[in-house]
């Protein structure tokens, strides 16, 4: 079975990871907002900027990174050509967008046997589809 965990980048910019809790009102000394709390018992959780938030996937990459939603990923498409591409939730799955259109991501885990993860739409917003030198 899947862990479902979020990551989210605070309002102090770290990452965290954990369970997502979203408050529509203030609720004592919390605001409202987006919190994650972290599976170690911390006794807090942390107020992340709710655009950042992506769910985990399930899968890591090829060295041994949790992938989450929002990751850009390289791998190798069809063409054999190395892409980028990020990672989204569409239409019940998973799926990797790019330049070459939408890909499954347990079928291009599958077909490519690898992904790994290059950075995220949050801090590296130039590298949709970008075109990296075949080897």
């Amino acid at each position: 079975m899947r862990e479902i965990k979020f990551r989210g980048q605070s309002i102090k910019r770290h990452w965290v990871t954990g369970s997502l809790s979203i408050l529509k009102k203030k609720l004592d000394a919390a605001d409202k907002g987006c919190y994650i709390s972290s599976f170690a018992g911390v006794p807090f959780a942390y107020q992340v900027r709710p655009e950042t938030v992506g769910q985990f996937t399930g899968l890591h990459d090829k060295n041994g990174v949790e992938i989450y939603e929002g990751d850009f990923v390289e791998f190798v498409n069809t063409s054999y050509k190395r892409v980028v591409g990020y990672i989204e939730f569409d239409d019940g799955e998973y799926k990797i967008t790019n330049g070459d259109g939408n890909t499954s991501l347990r079928r291009a885990i599958r077909t490519d046997g690898y992904l790994e993860i290059v950075g995220n739409i949050y801090e590296n917003p130039e590298l949709p589809g970008e075109r990296v030198e075949d080897d």
